[in-house]
C-alpha cells in the first residue's frame, strides 16, 4: 500500500489540514481522511504525550469523497460486525506512520458508529517530514489550541490514582480565579483558601499530592 502524500497548504497560509477520525471498535485498523480547511473552521485540538518519537504505528488514510450514494441505514450490530471484521483496506487507502502513542489515543477517542470531526493533531495535520512547513506550523501552534472549541487532553489509559488526582485538580479549581490584572484570588470559604495556611489539611490528604504527581511525572503532556 502507498505511503500518504500530503498536498501542500495555500502559501498565504488561509487554510491547515484537519483530521476527520473515522469509526469502529477497538480491533480494527485506524482509518482518518485529512482534509484542508479554512483557518476560520471549528474543530477540537488533541493534546499528548507523544513518548517514543518512532513512528512504529499504522493509520489508513481514506480518500475523500465528493459526492455519496444514499445507503440503508445498518443496525448497531450489523453495523459492528461489518467493521470488526473489515480486514482489506479500500483500494484507495494510502498508509502514514504514527506514533504508538497516538495510535492508543486514536483507538480510544473514536466513536464506533460515526466520524469523530474534525480533529486538530500536530502529528498528522503538519507534514512532519517537510522542515519549512514543519517550521512555520509550529510556530502557529498556540493559536491552533486557543480556537479551538475544544482541546481534549489524552493522558494515556487509567491509571489507579488518576480518579483521585482529577477530582482534587478540579476541586481546587472551583475555589479560585484570576482578576481583571491576572492575579491569582481565592473564592471566599473555598477548599482551595482553606489549604493556603492549614499545614494539618494539607497533610492530611497526602496521597491527593502523590496522585497528582503520578499524573503530571509519569504521563506528561505535550
Amino acid at each position: 500500500m502507498d505511503p500518504y502524500q500530503y498536498s501542500p497548504l495555500r502559501e498565504d497560509r488561509s487554510e491547515f489540514r484537519l483530521v476527520r477520525l473515522l469509526p469502529g471498535p477497538a480491533p480494527a485498523d485506524i482509518e482518518i481522511e485529512i482534509i484542508h480547511v479554512p483557518r476560520s473552521a471549528k474543530y477540537e485540538a488533541l493534546s499528548y504525550a507523544w513518548g517514543n518519537p518512532e513512528r512504529t504505528d499504522v493509520a489508513l488514510v481514506q480518500a475523500r469523497l465528493t459526492a455519496a450514494k444514499p445507503v440503508k441505514p445498518l443496525s448497531k450490530l450489523a453495523h459492528y460486525l461489518r467493521l470488526s471484521s473489515r480486514k482489506t483496506p479500500s483500494s484507495s487507502s494510502t498508509t502514514i506512520g504514527i506514533t504508538h502513542n497516538l495510535a492508543i489515543a486514536l483507538r480510544h477517542l473514536r466513536y464506533e458508529e460515526t466520524p469523530r470531526v474534525f480533529f486538530w493533531i500536530d502529528a498528522l495535520c503538519i507534514n512532519q517530514d517537510n522542515v519549512v512547513e514543519r517550521s512555520v506550523e509550529v510556530l502557529d501552534m498556540g493559536s491552533i489550541y486557543t480556537r479551538a472549541e475544544q482541546v481534549v487532553v489524552w493522558i494515556g489509559p487509567s491509571l489507579e490514582d488518576i480518579g483521585l488526582a482529577i477530582t482534587t485538580l478540579r476541586r481546587i479549581g472551583d475555589g479560585i480565579f484570576f482578576d481583571e490584572g491576572d492575579r491569582l484570588c481565592y473564592k471566599t470559604n473555598s477548599w482551595a483558601q482553606s489549604l493556603e495556611n492549614d499545614f494539618k489539611e494539607l497533610k492530611s490528604i497526602e496521597p491527593n499530592w502523590f496522585a497528582i504527581k503520578n499524573l503530571f511525572v509519569s504521563r506528561m503532556v505535550l
